[in-house]
């Protein structure tokens, strides 16, 4: 093949990669995407155009699924008078981490060509590789958005391949694996598909590899069996409980660098509606969920203060309403965004939680960035974030108990975080909340789309029924299984409602973690070994 046009397969590999993730997920494309990858891994390349190939293909996939970052409305808000120049250092800023991240693509291939063995065991070291490179491609992201207000550890799973199967028939995995039990799973039938496809003269096909892979294969299949079986009684457990019924309340508000009070009481009415027309719901929602950022609670106490007290606000039933908003921390007196958790028949308080993870550029500013404006006069936009946006991160996690369910909620960007959400089924959550705003980004398809999936593998990682309020974004719930019961088509304003059911079961992946990556670290481990000519004893 022409050296020129071999760099068409890496290219392909991302186009192919991009149609088969969220939101466009061409199911059959999953399993076929990397194969051009490693097709052009497979010619007698040198070690630098191994690396440029897989760099190549991130970069076209990591750019264009990210491309969402570029709708930012942060001018809108941070009061900018120079568009162009913020504009531009926003674009500096996705360009950065989209390099940064094709990297971590590029170091896949390059160590994969290293270590391959050329025989079975190929198959086990690309999906091991892959997987690993994703979750220190998280921990690059927290070193890069590191901030005044950044939370330190491998949060940041935006791109991971095994929110890719989302809408597949094998998303029950997560239960398993978590997202990257999914991932290994993807890039494993992948390489399966090209040995098959290319190496039929290769040692691959040996009497001895067939057998070693067939064992390999057989215990993978079994675990396989074990987690469908586990995923069939969660199924038959869910059936049993007791349904609760839920609304959402849905806004479309936009992101502005400040409310005027006419905005606010605006604003209010249509919220206040909208809590009116889910109080005329034939069955009467136990919980209420509003979206981020939106101060209900607050605003009605100052514009209609005598609204909760009034008999007819809510008739008289007992209902949880969750809603979120600006706060000043107790301990520090910094500002906090605060999800509150309201018993509204009690007129109580019972609990709240402070945002975690919280998001670059939208609550706090990166030192980089800061460094930037510096470096171009823009000092304020600094002054203008910093009073706008310029919040400090939670400590705790909160499992709040209401009428015997256990409930665990979080905000908006934590959805991309696996371990924030295994930490609340940890701790005894039953069902799983997620008040998001959309809004900076204009409710952009793309992003609504992966954060449909990214939330159906946290339902499905943890065995939860998940909810999602959204402003200028996609409210839903989720079963415990992933599947998507129901969903707001547009942006507007609008109320949902549904049942859910609190479910107690662990899954695999909530007990032990991701003992996938452990795994692949040893099977990666054992490859270094023999490639430096270390010998086991049999």
């Amino acid at each position: 093949m022409n050296k020129k046009l071999i760099f068409l397969l890496p290219i392909l590999s991302g186009v192919l990669l991009i149609f088969s993730y969220p939101p466009y997920s061409v199911k059959f494309l999953l399993w076929l995407a990397l194969v051009p990858l490693l097709i052009f891994i497979n010619f007698d390349l040198t070690k630098k155009k191994i690396f440029g190939g897989d760099f190549l293909t991130g970069l076209i996939f990591s750019g264009v699924t990210t491309s969402w970052f570029l709708l930012a409305s942060t001018v809108d808000w941070v009061g900018a008078e120079k568009k162009i120049i913020i504009i531009l250092i926003l674009a500096l800023t996705w360009l950065c981490y989209v390099i940064l991240a094709s990297f971590f693509y590029g170091i896949v291939a390059y160590l994969f060509f290293r270590l391959r063995s050329k025989n079975w065991f190929d198959v086990f070291l690309f999906s091991s590789l892959w997987i690993v490179f994703e979750y220190l491609r998280a921990w690059g992201l927290t070193i890069f958005t590191l901030g005044p207000g950044s939370l330190s550890g491998p949060h940041y799973t935006l791109g991971h391949l095994g929110y890719a199967a989302a809408s597949s028939s094998f998303l029950f995995l997560a239960g398993f694996g978590g997202v990257y039990g999914l991932g290994f799973f993807i890039v494993f039938v992948n390489c399966l598909i090209f040995f098959f496809l290319v190496s039929f003269k290769k040692p691959f096909f040996s009497k001895r590899n067939l057998t070693k892979f067939g064992i390999a294969f057989s215990v993978i299949f079994l675990a396989f069996l074990a987690t469908h079986f586990q995923n069939t009684q969660n199924i038959s457990d869910a059936r049993n409980k007791k349904s609760i019924p839920v609304t959402i309340i849905q806004t479309n508000f936009p992101s502005l660098f400040g409310y005027t009070s006419q905005q606010e009481k605006e604003f209010l009415d249509i919220k206040l509606g909208l809590f009116r027309q889910a109080s005329q719901e034939k069955q009467w929602p136990r919980i209420i969920v509003f979206p981020e950022h939106s101060n209900f609670l607050e605003k009605l106490n100052f514009f209609y203060p005598s609204f909760l007290s009034s008999e007819n606000a809510m008739n008289g039933k007992q209902a949880l309403v969750i809603d979120s908003g600006w706060h000043s921390s107790e301990n520090t007196g910094a500002a906090v965004t605060r999800l509150i958790y309201l018993d509204f028949q009690a007129q109580r308080i019972i609990d709240s939680y402070d945002k975690m993870l919280l998001m670059p550029v939208g609550d706090y500013l990166p030192y980089f960035l800061t460094a930037i404006l510096n470096l171009t006069g823009h000092q304020d936009w600094i002054v203008n974030m910093e009073m706008s946006r310029g919040y400090e991160k939670g400590e705790n996690l909160t499992v709040v108990e209401y009428d015997g369910v256990k409930i665990g909620g979080l905000m908006c960007s934590e959805v991309v975080s696996p371990y924030l959400y295994k930490g609340l089924a940890r701790n005894g959550a039953e069902i799983l909340i997620s008040v998001a705003s959309d809004a900076i980004f204009k409710g952009d398809k793309l992003l609504l789309g992966q954060l449909l999936a990214i939330a159906q593998t946290r339902a499905a990682e943890n065995n939860r029924y998940f909810i999602q309020a959204a402003n200028q974004g996609n409210s839903f719930i989720i079963n415990n299984q992933g599947k998507v019961m129901v969903k707001t088509e547009k942006i507007g304003n609008e109320v949902v409602s549904a049942e859910v059911k609190a479910l107690t079961a662990k899954t695999f992946y909530n007990r032990f973690g991701d003992w996938i990556l452990v795994l692949a670290g040893l099977i990666i481990s054992y490859a270094i070994l023999v490639k430096t000519g270390f010998r086991f004893r049999r």
